[in-house]
C-alpha cells in the first residue's frame, strides 16, 4: 500500500475510534449513573419501608466472640435468614437476643433494633452520600468523552495525534486495578472471609491491612507485566488486528513472523498469566483447607 494511502487509512481507523470513543462514552455518562441511581434508592427505598412497617422479630447472635462483626440468625414463617452487622452497632455475646427489624416484602432484608429509627438514619446517610458517587462517574465518563471529542477536532484541522506514553498508560492501567482489588476489602462480607481465614489479629494488625498490604506486594509484579501487555496491543492496533481478549490471543500467537521484537514481551505476558493463576489457585486451595 502506497505511503499516503495507508497514512489515509491510518486517520480514517483513528476517526472512527474516536468517534466511537466519543459515544460510549457520552452514553456511560448517563447510563452508568443512572443504573447505580436505581441500585442505590432500591436500598434507601427498602430502608424506609422498614422503617415505616417493619415487623420486629427476635434473632440470636450466631458469631460474635473473633469478628469486627456481630452474625446473626432469625426465623420468620418457617424459614431461617442471616445477616451481620458492623460490631458497634450490636456489641452482644454469641447466643444473646437481638432485636430486629424486618421488611415483609423481603425478609431477608433486617437491621438491629427496637424501632425503624436507625433505618430511617441509614437511608437518609445514603441519599446524602450517593449523590456525590454518581457525579463523579458521569464526570468520569465526560471527561473521556470530551478528551475523544478534543481529538476529533485536531484530527479534522489535520493535526498528528499525540503518540501515547505506553509506559504511562500501562501505570495508570495497573494502579487503577490495584486500586479496584484494594477497594474490595471495604466490603463487610469480605473482611468476614479474611478473619475467617486468617484470625482476629493477624500479624498483630487488622485483617483488612494486613490482606491489602500482602495484595499490594503480590501485585507489584503486574506493573512491567502489563506494561508488555500495553506495547502488544499497542502493536496489534497499529496492525490492523482486533485489540479483544481474542484478538490480542491470536495476534500474541503468530506475532513470532511478523513481530520478532515483541517476543520477550509475549513471554513476559504468559509469565504474568501463570503468575496470576498460581495465585488464585493458592488462594482456592487454602480457603478450601480452611472450610470457608
Amino acid at each position: 500500500m502506497p505511503p499516503d494511502a495507508a497514512a489515509i487509512e491510518l486517520v480514517a481507523r483513528q476517526r472512527t475510534g474516536l468517534v466511537r470513543a466519543r459515544f460510549v462514552a457520552f452514553a456511560l455518562a448517563f447510563v452508568v449513573p443512572a443504573l447505580f441511581f436505581l441500585l442505590f434508592e432500591r436500598q434507601a427505598r427498602r430502608l424506609d419501608a422498614l422503617a415505616d412497617h417493619g415487623i420486629r422479630v427476635n434473632a440470636i447472635v450466631t458469631s460474635a466472640e473473633t469478628s469486627r462483626y456481630t452474625h446473626y440468625a432469625y426465623d420468620l414463617d418457617g424459614v431461617t435468614y442471616r445477616w451481620n452487622v458492623a460490631r458497634e452497632a450490636a456489641p452482644l455475646p454469641l447466643g444473646a437476643t437481638l432485636p430486629v427489624r424486618v421488611l415483609p416484602e423481603v425478609p431477608s432484608f433486617s437491621r438491629p433494633g427496637e424501632t425503624g429509627d436507625g433505618a430511617a438514619r441509614e437511608a437518609a446517610a445514603n441519599r446524602v452520600f450517593y449523590p456525590r458517587i454518581l457525579l463523579g462517574m458521569g464526570t468520569f465518563f465526560v471527561g473521556i468523552g470530551a478528551l475523544a471529542h478534543t481529538r476529533l477536532r485536531r484530527l479534522a484541522r489535520g493535526e498528528r495525534p499525540p503518540q501515547p506514553d505506553l509506559r504511562l498508560v500501562a501505570r495508570v492501567v495497573a494502579l487503577v486495578l490495584l486500586l479496584v482489588t484494594l477497594g474490595v476489602n471495604a466490603d463487610p462480607k469480605v473482611r468476614a472471609v479474611h478473619e475467617a481465614a486468617f484470625g482476629a489479629r493477624p500479624l498483630g494488625g487488622p485483617p483488612w491491612l494486613v490482606v491489602s498490604l500482602v495484595e499490594t506486594l503480590l501485585f507489584l509484579p503486574f506493573f512491567p507485566v502489563l506494561e508488555h501487555v500495553v506495547r502488544i496491543a499497542a502493536y496489534a492496533r497499529r496492525d490492523g488486528a482486533g485489540v479483544g481478549p481474542i484478538g490480542l490471543v491470536l495476534y500474541a500467537a503468530t506475532l513470532g513472523n511478523t513481530r520478532p521484537e515483541l517476543v520477550r514481551s509475549r513471554a513476559i505476558t504468559l509469565a504474568g498469566l501463570v503468575y496470576f493463576a498460581s495465585i488464585v489457585g493458592a488462594w482456592i486451595v487454602f480457603t478450601s483447607a480452611k472450610g470457608i
